[in-house]
Order: C-alpha cells, then sequence, then structure tokens
C-alpha cells in the first residue's frame, strides 16, 4: 500500500517539475486478490485527490478484472464482434458474395476482434467468443441455431478458434527467445516462471500452459530447445497438427452422435464441401445446407427435439410406413412422384438406395443441385400446406 503511493508521490514531482498533468478521474486503481472483499484502509491519492478502487479496468482493448479472470474480457470481445458480425451481414446481404469471400471478410473484420491480444488469454475456452463463430456459419447458411456444431464446422471447413489462439499463444512464446533486448523484463518474468515450474510440478502460470500444450501435441522438444527453433518453419506445422488432432476427435464424436447418422455417410473428408462455392445462388446453396446438415421440419429431425421414439418417426404423407428422413423424402415418398419426376434425374429415382442418395447430395454438378434444390423448396411447401390442412 505505501509502495503505490509513493510511486504516486513520485509521479507527482516528475508531472510538477516537466509541467504535465494527470487525469485523475480517468486514473483507476484495480487491487487484484484472490477472493474476498478489498480491505477498507486502502487508499490512494495523486495531488490530493482520492484515485477509485474498481473491479474491472479496460486497458488497450482488454478488461482485467480484481480476481485475474478472463472472463470479463472474452465477454466484452465476444460483444465487440457480435456488433462487427452483423455489420458485415448489413453491407453484404443484398450482394452475392461467394461462401470463401465471406469467410475472408470474417477473418478479417471479425475474427481479428475475437481473438484479440489471445497471446495473454488464450487457454481459455472461451464458449462466448466461440457462440459468435458458429452464428456466422449459421447465419451464412441459413441454418437453425440448434444445428450441430461437428456438422456445422465440417461443411463449412472451418475449425474452432482455440486452434488459432493457441498457435499464436506458442508462436509468441517463441518469439520471446528472439527479441531479449526489446523486451527483457517480458523475458525474464517468463524466465522466471519456467524456473519456478520446474522445481514445482504443481505451479500454474501462463508458461506451464504453454509447457503442456506443446507436450499434448507431441512437440516436448519445442520446450526443451526453443531457442532451437525455426519459428517460420515450425508454426505451420503446429497449426496442422491442432488440426488433426480435432480431426481424429471430430471422426469419433461423429461416429458416437446419433443424430448425425446420414450426415457420417455423407462427409468423408473435412474440407468445405463442394456446393458451397459451385452454388452462386444463396437461396438453393441454402436449401441444400440445410437438407444436408438435418435443419429442416421432417419427422427424423422434428420427433428426436419432441424426444419421440425414433422407430415412431414416421412420414404422414404416404402409407409406406417408412421414417421420414432426408432420404424417404428425396427420393422414395410417392407423395412427391410428380415433383421428382420434374426435377430429379431418372438415374436416382430408379431402384432408389441410400448410395444413390448420398451420390445425389454430393453431386459437383451444378444443373443436378439446383434441380435439387428447387425439388426441396417445392417439396415442402406442398408438406406444409398438407400439414396446414
Amino acid at each position: 500500500m505505501e509502495g503505490l503511493q509513493n510511486s504516486l508521490n513520485s509521479l507527482e514531482q516528475y508531472c510538477n517539475k516537466w509541467k504535465l498533468t494527470v487525469n485523475v478521474q480517468k486514473t483507476k486503481i484495480v487491487v487484484f486478490r484472490k477472493g474476498g472483499a478489498l480491505n477498507r484502509q486502502y487508499r490512494w491519492s495523486y495531488a490530493g485527490n482520492e484515485i477509485e478502487i474498481v473491479q474491472n479496468f479496460n486497458y488497450l482493448g482488454i478488461v482485467f478484472s480484481s480476481g485475474g479472470s478472463f472472463v470479463q474480457a472474452t465477454n466484452t470481445l465476444s460483444g465487440k464482434g457480435l456488433r462487427a458480425m452483423n455489420m458485415l451481414f448489413s453491407v453484404t446481404k443484398n450482394l452475392h458474395t461467394p461462401i470463401h469471400i465471406m469467410f475472408n471478410l470474417f477473418d478479417s473484420y471479425v475474427l481479428s476482434i475475437l481473438n484479440y491480444n489471445c497471446e495473454v488469454w488464450g487457454f481459455l475456452k472461451a464458449e462466448n467468443i466461440e457462440r459468435v463463430h458458429k452464428k456466422f456459419c449459421k447465419w451464412l447458411l441459413n441454418v437453425k441455431m440448434t444445428t450441430n456444431t461437428l456438422s456445422l464446422y465440417a461443411e463449412c471447413g472451418r475449425f474452432p478458434l482455440y486452434i488459432e489462439r493457441h498457435v499464436r499463444i506458442i508462436k509468441y512464446r517463441l518469439k520471446l527467445n528472439t527479441s531479449k533486448s526489446e523486451n527483457c523484463i517480458l523475458y525474464h518474468i517468463v524466465k522466471n516462471q519456467r524456473y519456478s515450474i520446474e522445481h514445482n510440478q504443481n505451479v500454474s502460470n501462463w508458461t506451464s500452459k504453454v509447457r503442456k500444450l506443446l507436450q499434448d501435441s507431441g512437440f516436448e522438444e519445442i520446450w526443451l530447445f526453443p531457442e532451437s527453433v525455426n519459428i517460420n518453419m515450425f508454426i505451420p506445422e503446429f497449426r496442422l497438427r491442432l488440426r488433426d488432432i480435432y480431426i481424429q476427435n471430430w471422426r469419433t464424436n461423429m461416429n458416437t452422435c446419433t443424430s448425425l447418422y446420414i450426415y457420417r455417410e455423407i462427409k468423408l473428408s473435412y474440407v468445405k464441401s463442394e456446393y458451397l462455392e459451385i452454388l452462386d445462388n444463396k437461396k438453393y446453396r441454402n436449401v441444400i445446407a440445410k437438407l444436408r446438415l438435418s435443419s429442416h421440419n421432417l419427422a427424423i429431425e422434428t420427433g428426436r427435439h419432441r424426444q419421440v421414439d425414433r422407430s415412431q418417426r414416421k412420414c404422414t404423407m404416404c402409407d409406406l410406413n417408412d421414417l421420414e428422413d432426408e432420404f424417404h423424402f428425396v427420393l422414395k415418398c410417392p407423395y412427391y412422384s410428380n415433383l421428382r419426376q420434374q426435377f430429379i434425374p431418372r438415374y436416382y429415382v430408379r431402384h432408389q438406395s441410400v448410395f444413390k442418395f448420398i451420390s445425389l447430395i454430393n453431386s459437383d454438378r451444378k444443373s443436378v443441385l439446383i434441380k435439387l434444390a428447387k425439388f426441396c423448396i417445392q417439396a415442402s411447401e406442398v408438406r406444409n400446406q398438407v400439414n396446414i390442412n
């Protein structure tokens, strides 16, 4: 307490000597502590004016909290990112912008906000940050907010934002070894943290999390010999490793998720689906996306939300007593036979099978995809009209 007041007094003397002024109204003090009420005796002043003690303070765009948590910081960043995303959609809503351009705009205009200064707080899960990313993908494809994240990211060829945050953390840590003279204070702080964790395995700090990240990704040698690393060569390899780990977990989770039983047959590789670039018409593109991602009103999906047993999610448009799933809707239900003859190529209709349905929905022919989209639009209208009546 006395040390900080002495520093403030020294600052006052310095400013008086050089005719400088300090805006006390904008000057705040944050007392970092693990918890509990702040001692009432804590008071600091500058030039006779008491300085306000606050719980949070925004410094260079990052909110620091007295408890040391960065949750408030990520909440602030997610709010800013959401506003930037809304502005992006507002500007592009009447444009036929290719989807890869939209993702590039998101990465440049929104992601730069969401991951701002993540080298400091990037070890957090930050679900509030990730929600903005998921909302962008869902709005772009015009699918339901309840769409499964596993299929959503795979469809767009996107990865969770934490991967890039971890890459930036490691890149920053390695750069500290080559910038000792430029940031000697920070370099020695990290060096002391490393010394602490090497002599006490239970110590948890920023550097210990860096070590765990490298060890979990199979790069323990980078932790042991950071000075020998070529950053430009290592960082792309590290990013690829993190993505490979995510894809392995993605495959495992896909196989255990019952709601993705069709999608795991459709999606064989983790790349952006071709139709997203083939179809420049936003309406048709979104219709195909809804069909592939089960973001529709067929009984197989609505029954799941109503907790209806899967075997009872039958089609009410025909008497085949079949499940009303995507395959039945597109190729099998006799109620849509006329529309099917008009829009679906005969190859897929004759001797229909799940294999042919997957081949149809994965087609790289623009004309086939457009007709499939038109079929879904008109068949859905017919279905909705019958259900209303």
